[in-house]
């Protein structure tokens, strides 16, 4: 059983940066993935049993993915309860097929790639619209790759400014879109639809997938829209303190 979908190259920064902190035993192992103030815990679990010498430190967030029929990690997300995790909400996964093009629709905001240059205000975007502690915010090492490699997309304002950040990740056959924020003053200018036509272009319309939180309202609407639809993974986003 495990939760993790990290990319070779994810796990690379997090060793690179000192933030990956491990344990393994017969059973399992347990990766816990340093933040400011808290953990992301990633794990494999041949059985629901831990060491008796493992010793929490600090607040933890994990995230359980699963299908109806993946017994195993349905099981996994009752037992971290026992350990004293809280369910703080649920997410679904929706997913745009292969081809797919959407309209770059109107409004006075743009979208390009990032580069290097825009690293400040896409930092206080990250900070301004997504939780420190459930967000997934990339550490700073993963924001100037992510910047590098062009998986970020900024929405801009006739004078320049940036007003919005579309993140994601590529991956074999799919790439997920892993946050999408517009300033709120920007909002309802066409940024958010001018950011995820440009995404999909610059992807070559690969299948897209995107997970969002079952009340998240508007995003729901926003993702059903342009054409994304369940495809049968939810999520339970735990937290310990």
């Amino acid at each position: 059983m495990t939760n993790t979908t990290l990319t070779q190259e994810e796990w690379r920064q997090e060793i690179s940066s000192g933030t990956l902190w491990l344990q393994s035993w017969e059973g399992g192992v347990l990766l816990l993935r340093r933040r400011e103030k808290h953990a992301v815990l990633n794990f494999y679990l041949q059985d629901t049993v831990l060491p008796d010498n493992f010793v929490w430190d600090g607040p933890t967030v994990l995230e359980i993915a699963a299908r109806p029929r993946d017994e195993g990690l349905l099981r996994a997300a009752a037992f971290w309860r026992t350990k004293g995790f809280q369910e703080l909400f649920r997410r679904e996964r929706l997913t745009l097929p292969k081809d797919t093009a959407v309209a770059a629709g109107e409004g006075l905001l743009t979208a390009r790639i990032a580069d290097l240059s825009d690293a400040g205000a896409v930092y206080v975007l990250f900070r301004e619209n997504f939780d420190l502690i459930t967000g997934c915010l990339p550490t700073e090492k993963a924001l100037e790759y992510d910047l590098n490699t062009g998986n970020i997309v900024c929405a801009v304002t006739p004078e320049g400014e940036t007003a919005g950040l579309l993140h994601i990740t590529p991956g074999r056959g799919a790439s997920q879109l892993r946050h999408l924020a517009v300033r709120k003053k920007y909002r309802r200018q066409g940024g958010a639809q001018r950011m995820l036509a440009c995404y999909l272009e610059h992807t070559g319309y690969a299948r897209s997938q995107v997970w969002v939180r079952t009340d998240n309202e508007a995003g729901q609407r926003f993702y059903r829209k342009n054409g994304y639809a369940p495809d049968g993974w939810t999520s339970t986003v735990l937290y310990r303190l």
